[in-house]
């Protein structure tokens, strides 16, 4: 679905699990999707270098997780939640749900659970927003 986004069907399936599971390591993921353990680190190495995800040390085991701190950090929660409301229920429950209880956890189910029953009539239309333009012009002089 953000297959052309993100470059890789791999970096999507890991941004939705660790967007269901808040955290996750390495191992977990691979195992999860049955991806090559160094295929994934590589991934979350990549992300976590870009400051889209944090790793935290628990013991000997680097967790990773999306970065609140990133610059794009809503939007990019906002695009995963969307595109991960269209994937079949089957799917979601399958490959990314722990099957343990959390905030983010509880708060996706409760919007599946919603938008399922909801008609299109019913849905609320989201308003666009509206950016700032700068009144003063860009200055590149190199004085």
């Amino acid at each position: 679905m953000l297959e052309a986004i993100l470059e890789s069907s791999l970096k999507e399936k890991v941004l939705f699990f660790l967007l269901v599971n808040d955290d996750a390591y390495p191992r977990e993921i691979a195992a999860n999707f049955g991806f090559n353990l160094n295929a994934v680190q590589y991934q979350l190495k990549k992300m976590e270098s870009a400051g889209v995800l944090y790793s935290q040390a628990r013991g000997k085991i680097l967790l990773y997780g999306l970065n609140p701190g990133y610059t794009f950090a809503r939007e990019l929660n906002a695009l995963l939640k969307k595109a991960f409301s269209l994937l079949k229920a089957s799917e979601k429950e399958k490959l990314y749900l722990r099957h343990r209880s959390g905030k983010i956890y509880d708060k996706i189910i409760l919007d599946m659970k919603k938008s399922e029953r909801m008609t299109e009539k019913e849905k609320p239309v989201e308003p666009i927003q509206k950016f700032p333009r700068k009144s003063e012009p860009l200055d590149f002089s190199t004085d």
